[in-house]
């Protein structure tokens, strides 16, 4: 059984704390990797966006045409 998305959101927020608490990285590094992968998780929500927006109008076109 899946868990939670609760759960599963606590358990990544302590996963990346620990990683980045033993990196013994300074901030400024820690900084710049984190913008990068969220430059990286911002690409992949627009694009999934774009993408559910092309499939709602490709089905109002089609619904649009069944008449």
């Amino acid at each position: 059984m899946e868990k939670p998305l609760t759960i599963r959101v606590k358990e990544i927020e302590e996963q990346l704390i620990k990683v980045i608490n033993e990196s013994g990285l300074p901030p400024f590094i820690l900084l710049n990797i984190m913008g990068n992968i969220t430059s990286q998780i911002q690409e992949i929500d627009t694009k999934e966006v774009n993408d559910y927006i092309k499939e709602q109008n490709m089905k109002k076109v089609k619904k649009g045409s069944d008449k």
